[in-house]
């Protein structure tokens, strides 16, 4: 009988310990899933067909910066977030140097010189924050490459021409690691140069 007793005593202590240890075991695995949830940059993020790149539109503006305006959807569960983005681009420009004052070409000098980006390509940084709706909107944009050296023109040097390369990755979402390379518009198409004069008999230089 003492035996019997006994037994009963310690599957009532056991019962006891597992009834007070439930709680802390159900805080202890909500707490792992909202930390897993929260992080970036490890292939946590969009995951359905709706979610990722939804727009994304290049040209050149007046001034010959290559520019994207895009819309990239990280879903709901991500509202609030920040994300980083990489816009990348090759360029080439034509530099004309204009002595005398500015106007279509007006007592240019004869000098005329292409450069190119360092590397062979400039990327910009861009960041979002999603909004309720897990949407990001943003924009970046890529000067042209930079004019020869002052010491090589008597006036000054003017953007003659510009033209861009995107490569395939030209925009990236870096926190979570894809890009946007099907979904890229408008007048600078992936993989392929677009270019825009702002003088007059000036050829768009070839990108490298």
């Amino acid at each position: 009988m003492k035996k019997v007793l006994i037994a009963l005593a310690a599957l009532a202590l056991c019962s006891a310990a597992i009834a007070s240890s439930g709680p802390l075991l159900t805080n202890a695995w909500a707490t792992g899933l909202r930390f897993v949830s929260s992080q970036k940059g490890q292939g946590h993020g969009p995951t359905s067909s709706t979610t990722g790149f939804t727009s994304a539109t290049t040209g050149i503006n007046s001034s010959g910066w290559l520019y994207v305006t895009f819309k990239d959807n990280v879903g709901s569960a991500y509202a609030g977030e920040t994300y980083q983005y990489a816009f990348t681009s090759a360029g080439a420009a034509t530099w004309v140097c204009e002595v005398g004052g500015h106007g279509k070409g007006k007592n240019q000098d004869s000098a005329q010189q292409t450069t190119y980006f360092p590397n062979g390509s400039y990327t910009s940084g861009a960041t979002g924050t999603a909004s309720k709706r897990g949407v990001i909107s943003g924009s970046a944009v890529i000067a042209p490459p930079d004019p020869p050296a002052s010491t090589l023109c008597s006036g000054t040097w003017e953007l003659g021409a510009v033209s861009y390369k995107l490569p395939s990755s030209s925009l990236v979402n870096t926190s979570l690691l894809y890009n946007a390379d099907k979904v890229m518009t408008g007048t600078c198409t992936i993989g392929t140069a677009c270019s825009d004069t702002f003088i007059g008999g000036v050829t768009a230089p070839t990108v490298q």
